[in-house]
């Protein structure tokens, strides 16, 4: 009895000093390894919580609202996956646009326009910008021969009047197969509207 007694005795005062070197000696390897956990845990809730706001506010950014002009064609053409006796996979090309139900939007008064092609190719391409309406306007048309497989571009050049606000004008990237007959084209086609900036808009961007 005496002797559990003691053992008692001995567990509460080493539980006591314990208790008291982490108070008296806050310096202590243990206090140091309390104290670096905790910094540990409040590291990773903070890292945690930024990684969160960073998330969230990219996604806000990125997020696609469509405009309310839908576009106003079919967007390919009906042409055979053959060209001038060359064989053309089904993916040949890929307009990079948002979203082909919608029409394009721009602030950019002479935008870039960027398409992919899956495969290189021996028929020319034929890029045209028009604007869309009857008897419509043509702005550019320029003809790449033998392209490579890869993202190919067109800028609307300097010496080129801007794009108006407002106005809708159709891009197209046409397959050359035959010069001439030019209703035998494989096409694919979207379409662009330069719309004006305002205050929020650019509160945004900025």
């Amino acid at each position: 009895m005496t002797s559990s007694c003691k053992f008692v005795s001995l567990a509460a005062g080493t539980a006591s000093l314990l208790c008291l070197q982490l108070f008296i000696f806050p310096d202590s390897g243990l206090t140091h390894g309390f104290e670096h956990s905790s910094e540990l845990g409040v590291a990773k809730a903070i890292r945690t919580k930024k990684d969160v706001l960073i998330s969230q506010t990219i996604n806000s950014r990125i997020s696609f609202i469509p405009p309310a002009t839908r576009n106003p064609r079919r967007s390919q053409g009906s042409g055979s996956r053959g060209c001038n006796n060359e064989s053309l996979a089904s993916n040949l090309v890929t307009l990079l646009i948002p979203s082909k139900e919608y029409t394009g939007q721009t602030l950019s008064g002479r935008p870039t326009f960027f398409w992919h092609l899956s495969q290189a190719i021996s028929v020319p391409i034929q890029f045209t910008l028009v604007e869309e309406n009857v008897g419509g306007k043509t702005l550019l048309e320029k003809q790449i021969d033998a392209p490579k497989a890869g993202i190919l571009q067109v800028e609307l050049p300097q010496d080129q009047p801007e794009l108006v606000p407002g106005q809708i004008y159709r891009w197209t990237v046409s397959l050359v197969c035959n010069p001439n007959r030019r209703s035998e084209d494989v096409f694919f086609q979207s379409w662009i509207q330069r719309v004006p900036t305002t205050p929020e808009l650019e509160q945004k961007l900025a």
